[in-house]
């Protein structure tokens, strides 16, 4: 019986941990919103607990997640979990035997708490097959459910911020994609780094939206097709402090408002808008600043062609711990000369 937990006896955090160590082996595939896809179940006992969990599955199925009911087993044909099986097409047996040895069975929801089930289970060694009550595949679903209603209002999340960026393209269309393309340098950086998923997620929003206070500025200053004026380009430079301001009203998880707020910061201190040093200036904002330096040299501006990527190299290069994170404009080289990293 060794290594197969029974849930009953587990505390809530137990089950909870237990349930995220189960989820990995029976993934089949995964969806673009990151929802397992299950394949195949096997119930064994028809009760009434197998039919609430049939009917459960039969009314309502998450819409990125496949569940497939191999069998339901149970030795009483009238057994009700059993005779809904039948009603609604699923097989059915006597017999779990008839079931146990389908190499497409992933998951066992075993409702009859027999010993000599779950003995017979760990004596032929069915490592990829898990094994869970009624209970636990209960709470598993609820799990899953939740995760499916997260995913959704992250993807509407995403959208709204990608219709905020869109906004500044409306203002300044001569630089459209910069922030797509910086974000996408940004993001490959901090994973170079080996920053944990959700501050990368945190930057990522940052970078998509690092510009958004351009909104509020002139817009013959951001189309100029000539060399802006030192009036002109301190209007510009209120841009990283009015995005604060837009952006700090937002409830983002992460600091979105201060790394878009410090994106202009250097480490001497010698960046806008507030002169910040690098003891004061946020890992994330640190790297965008880098990917964002890169990005606006090596691009088209109003006022210039593209001075290519050898010179932005050459400037990331120089201004490496003194101007801009030392780290970042190493990952930043890497990508570009080794990895041939296209952010387009």
């Amino acid at each position: 019986m060794e290594g197969l937990k029974r849930y009953h006896d587990m505390t809530k955090a137990e089950l909870i941990c237990e349930l995220q160590r189960l989820q990995q082996p029976i993934v089949e595939s995964t969806s673009p919103m990151g929802i397992t896809c299950w394949v195949n179940i096997l119930f064994i006992g028809g009760g009434k607990g197998c039919r609430e969990f049939l009917k459960l599955l039969h009314s309502y199925t998450p819409r990125h997640i496949t569940v497939n009911i191999l069998g339901v087993a149970d030795p009483l044909p009238d057994a009700p979990g059993r005779k809904y099986a039948e009603e609604i097409g699923i097989p059915t047996s006597s017999d779990y035997l008839d079931f146990l040895y389908d190499d497409r069975l992933d998951l066992i929801i075993e409702l009859t708490n027999q010993e000599k089930i779950l003995d017979t289970i760990f004596e032929k060694k069915l490592h990829k097959t898990r094994v869970m009550d009624h209970m636990g595949a209960l709470f598993l679903w609820e799990v899953i459910s939740l995760k499916e209603s997260h995913d959704e209002l992250h993807r509407s999340l995403e959208d709204t911020v990608a219709c905020l960026g869109a906004t500044t393209e409306t203002r300044d269309p001569y630089t459209a994609g910069h922030q797509q393309r910086v974000d996408r340098l940004a993001c490959a950086i901090a994973l170079e780094l080996g920053l944990e998923q959700q501050q990368i997620l945190g930057l990522h929003f940052a970078a998509v939206l690092h510009d958004i206070g351009k909104i509020a500025l002139p817009a013959m200053y951001l189309s100029k097709p000539t060399a802006l004026s030192s009036e002109e380009r301190a209007i510009i430079k209120c841009h990283a402090e009015v995005g604060f301001d837009i952006l700090k009203k937002i409830r983002f998880p992460w600091p979105v408002a201060e790394i878009v707020y410090q994106h202009h910061e250097l480490l001497d201190g010698q960046g806008y808008p507030r002169g910040l040093t690098e003891k004061d200036i946020l890992l994330e904002a640190k790297i965008l600043t880098v990917a964002d330096v890169f990005e606006a040299m090596s691009a088209d501006r109003p006022y210039r062609p593209s001075l290519g990527v050898d010179i932005a190299l050459e400037e990331i290069r120089a201004g490496k711990g003194v101007r801009y994170h030392a780290e970042s404009v190493d990952a930043c080289v890497v990508l570009i000369t080794e990895k041939q990293f296209n952010y387009n």
